[in-house]
C-alpha cells in the first residue's frame, strides 16, 4: 500500500484477501473479530501511509462450509474492519443471495457486508467469466469476483467526481461507500441487513446521484457537531439520508 500510494498515486484498491477461517480449519471464534489487521486497514484508509485510500474488500465465502455456521456471524477477519467497503456476492442473473457469501454481523454488531455485487450466476455458465492469470478466460464464483466489480464502479465514480468537481478534494472513502450504499437496490429484508448489506449496487444510479450534487463531505472531531439545512420538496414521497465516516482504528483489537 505504501508503494502504491506514494510512488504510483493509487487512490483505490481491490482486495480479495481473507483468513478463510472455516475452510482452513482455523478457530471458529475468529469469525466476527476486528483484529490487528482490521486496525491496520482502517488506518490506511484514513491516510496513515501518506494519503487517504479507498479500499474495497471481498466479504468472504465462509458459508461454503457449515463448519463455523452457515448463516449469520460468518464474516471472518479482516472483513470486519470498519472503514473499508466490504462486498458480498449475488447471482448476477437474478440478484439472489449466493450459497457461499459470508453474512454478518461483526461481533460488535456492525452490518456486514456493506453492499453486494455480482459474484456468481445461478444459470448460464454458472459464474463470473473474466480473464485468467494463466491466459484466456475462466469462470469462477466468490466474493472475490464481486469485489472487483464494485471496485471498478468505484474507480469510475472517482473519475466522474474529478470531472464534475475539478476544484474539490479527492472523494473520501466514506463518500464512495455512501454513494454505493445510498443508491443500491434494496434486496431481502427491508432496509440494510447482514445478507445483502445496503443492497445490490447500481452504477448508473450512483453516477446520477453524484452528478446531482446531493452529497456533503465534512470533518468533525469527538464531541463536535455540524449543522446543515436540507430542503425537502413539498409532496416528496420519500426522504432518505445515508451517512458514513472513516473512523479511527479501534484500540481494542476485539471490538
Amino acid at each position: 500500500y505504501s508503494d502504491a500510494i506514494n510512488n504510483h498515486g493509487a487512490v483505490i484498491s481491490n482486495n480479495s484477501i481473507g483468513t478463510n477461517t472455516a475452510p482452513n480449519g482455523f478457530p471458529c471464534e475468529w469469525t466476527g473479530d476486528y483484529g490487528v489487521t482490521s486496525s491496520l486497514i482502517d488506518g490506511v484508509v484514513r491516510g496513515d501511509l501518506g494519503a487517504p485510500m479507498r479500499i474495497v474488500w471481498a466479504n468472504g465465502n465462509e458459508r461454503q462450509t457449515d463448519r463455523c455456521g452457515n448463516l449469520y456471524f460468518t464474516t471472518a477477519p479482516p472483513a470486519c474492519a470498519k472503514n473499508h467497503i466490504t462486498v458480498g456476492a449475488m447471482n448476477s442473473n437474478d440478484d439472489t443471495v449466493t450459497y457461499f457469501k459470508s453474512w454478518g454481523p461483526s461481533d460488535d454488531g456492525r452490518i456486514k457486508p456493506d453492499i453486494s455485487a455480482p459474484g456468481c450466476q445461478s444459470d448460464g455458465d454458472g459464474g463470473v467469466t473474466s480473464t485468467s492469470s494463466s491466459g484466456g478466460y475462466s469462470t469462477k464464483c466468490g466474493t472475490s469476483m464481486a469485489s472487483p466489480t464494485a471496485c471498478g464502479i468505484g474507480a469510475l465514480l472517482i473519475q466522474d467526481h474529478r470531472n464534475q468537481y475539478p476544484d474539490a478534494p479527492e472523494m473520501a472513502n466514506s463518500t464512495l461507500k455512501t454513494l454505493l450504499a445510498h443508491t443500491a437496490f434494496d434486496e431481502g429484508n427491508v432496509g440494510p441487513d447482514c445478507q445483502y448489506g445496503y443492497g445490490s449496487i447500481r452504477s448508473k444510479a450512483a453516477i446520477d446521484h453524484l452528478r446531482g450534487g446531493s452529497f456533503l463531505e465534512t470533518n468533525i472531531a469527538q464531541n463536535e457537531s455540524y449543522n446543515f439545512l436540507i430542503v425537502v420538496p413539498a409532496g416528496a414521497e420519500r426522504f432518505q439520508v445515508t451517512a458514513a465516516w472513516d473512523d479511527v482504528p479501534a484500540e481494542d483489537r476485539k471490538t
